[in-house]
């Protein structure tokens, strides 16, 4: 029997959590089974033999968290789009981007597009594309997150940073669309952590300073950070992340980005209090 997470071999009975093998009928204790895998990058891939129940509980369980978390990141995006249209602050439409492409890095790595079937062949089949969302994903994330903390103002050194890291990105990403050399997406995680360090230091240096956005960036931030370093380390083989990690990336970004919604909202709100000011001296 041969198993993939995509392509032809794929198995459509269960989720792309894990490769599901049966074992054959009549194993007797104590007789070898033979398996070989070839894994992508050098990742870690655990291996266990469980009951077919305790396989199913695990999908469903699975499954109801992904559920979860890409509906929130669209209904996110949605309202970030209203807002932008209703607006027109740019920020909500940056936003609306970073939810968007980061739903579609996760329901591409987590194999969700592999039941539709006109995305399926030509999306999901490819592991490349799920590399190639996921650093659309952190370009847009970086951009908008530069334009939400006014680095270009506030701190431009760190601004150049990020863009370094998005010209670096942007390099890997036409790459991978002609190459599957395992360096790419290991080159690609590092420039990663740089630019999550990076935005860390932003928004504590911000917080330090008692600005509002900074502080609704490290809320979510700092545990995000977290979550990607130790995710990060995961796929380039360095550890073996316990279960759960599993399923705290992902609600990562979706709570992520409902604090930063909310964090948009008191900006917003913040802007037209310094407007209205000037106008109520005015009228007195």
């Amino acid at each position: 029997m041969t198993r993939s997470l995509f392509g032809e071999h794929a198995d459509m009975a269960f989720p792309a959590r894990a490769l599901v093998f049966a074992l054959p009928g009549g194993l007797r204790a104590g007789q070898p089974v033979y398996l070989r895998v070839a894994s992508v990058g050098g990742t870690p891939m655990p291996v266990s033999i469980q009951p077919l129940h305790a396989v199913h509980r695990q999908d469903l369980e699975h499954v109801a968290w992904r559920v979860m978390v890409l509906t929130a990141m669209g209904v996110l995006a949605v309202l970030a789009l209203g807002f932008w249209v209703g607006l027109g602050e740019r920020s909500y439409g940056f936003l609306a981007l970073t939810l968007l492409s980061q739903a579609l890095f996760l329901s591409l790595a987590g194999g969700e597009l592999r039941s539709i079937e006109i995305l399926g062949h030509a999306l999901g089949d490819d592991p490349r594309m799920a590399r190639v969302a996921g650093m659309l994903a952190v370009i847009a994330s970086n951009t908008f997150l530069g334009f939400y903390l006014e680095l270009s103002r506030k701190r431009p050194l760190l601004k150049r940073v990020l863009r370094t890291c998005n010209a670096l990105l942007g390099v890997l990403l036409l790459a991978s669309l002609f190459s599957t050399d395992t360096v790419i997406p290991r080159v690609g995680n590092v420039v990663l952590l740089v630019a999550t360090l990076t935005v860390l230091l932003a928004s504590v240096l911000g917080t330090l300073r008692n600005e509002r956005q900074a502080f609704f960036l490290l809320l979510p931030w700092l545990p995000m950070m977290l979550l990607t370093a130790g995710r990060v380390g995961e796929l380039l083989g360095w550890w073996v992340g316990p279960p759960w990690l599993v399923h705290a990336f992902p609600l990562g970004f979706a709570l992520a980005g409902l604090v930063l919604t909310v964090g948009l909202a008191d900006k917003m709100q913040q802007l037209r209090r310094d407007r209205d000011r000037p106008s109520r001296q005015a009228a007195q």
